[in-house]
């Protein structure tokens, strides 16, 4: 019998993947990744980031969290306007959120699904849209299943 460290490990799971569980029972039983999400209170994948913008430049993104297999790239369309272009059309409808978090007042910001891979940013001093305003600011971005 071959020693659980030493089996290859799989990176990409996919729902009806299978684990085998030993309960303290003389019988052995599985788990699927579906059930174990479910379970586990995980019905979505996520993207957390933190975001950051100066001058005329395109937002830099430090990702903290992304369980959601899509990359990430952002640019500036104009003041105050930039988009994150996800690798993978997975911001479904009506199973996407989105919160954004600014931590310096008086500037807003607003985070809005604009298609099924890409996130529309909009940054304001008061109402006016503004560049500079995004400094390690965080999105969250909830994909439930």
């Amino acid at each position: 019998m071959a020693k659980i460290s030493n089996l290859t490990e799989v990176t990409t799971l996919s729902n009806d993947n299978e684990f085998v569980v030993n309960d303290s029972t003389p019988e052995t039983k599985k788990v699927t990744y579906e059930s174990l999400k479910t379970n586990l209170g995980l019905p979505y994948k996520e993207i957390a980031l933190l975001v950051s913008q100066s001058g005329t430049d395109s937002p830099t993104v430090t990702e903290v969290f992304n369980n959601s297999g899509a990359t990430i790239n952002a640019s500036r369309l104009a003041t105050g306007t930039y988009l994150l272009s996800l690798s993978a059309s997975i911001l479904t409808l009506e199973k996407t959120a989105i919160i954004a978090n600014n931590v310096r007042f008086p500037y807003l910001i607003q985070a809005t699904r604009n298609g099924a891979n890409t996130i529309l940013i909009g940054t304001y001093t008061t109402s006016t849209t503004s560049d500079t305003v995004l400094s390690n600011d965080s999105i969250i971005i909830r994909i439930y299943d």
